[in-house]
């Protein structure tokens, strides 16, 4: 299927395609440096009793603040672009492309808001599972610990 979106909309389309290919670039960027960073402090696990538990928890939970940051910057950035650039584009496509457009020209302002909401939510319920997995390495931990003072 050849539509030329591209060639046949305007410099209004082509600069929102652009800019927001720059904003998921930067995204994937930020998720790069957060992977980076995390693969650090996976070194602390290095002495515990119990290694795989806590490493998977670190894992689930640097999953969720990259899924959440990502939904942010992009919700931000992309909403941003589509109602700066799109908003009350021309309807003057025929089948799909128009839906698509109309309906990303008026989606930016819940982009905008929905974007960081649902990344804090995500990140929020990423946490929590992986505390909740944190929690029962350290109860073993502890359990192990007290056996060993009892037995002293």
């Amino acid at each position: 299927m050849d539509s030329d979106i591209l060639r046949d909309s305007g410099p209004r389309v082509i600069t929102a395609f652009v800019i927001s290919w720059l904003v998921l670039a930067f995204a994937c960027w930020v998720g790069f440096q957060l992977w980076w960073t995390r693969k650090l402090n996976l070194r602390r696990f290095e002495s515990a009793d119990f290694i795989a538990t806590p490493v998977i928890s670190e894992i689930l939970q640097t999953t969720g603040e990259w899924i959440g940051t990502l939904s942010g910057i992009i919700g931000i950035g992309v909403g941003l672009t589509f109602t700066i650039f799109l908003w009350g584009f021309p309807k003057f496509y025929t089948g799909f492309e128009s839906i698509l457009f109309q309906t990303v020209s008026e989606i930016g302002p819940y982009l905008i808001i929905g974007g960081p909401v649902m990344g804090f939510v995500i990140i929020l319920i990423f946490r929590f599972i992986a505390e909740q997995i944190r929690i029962i390495s350290s109860i073993a931990n502890s359990t192990k610990e007290i056996a060993r003072n009892l037995r002293k």
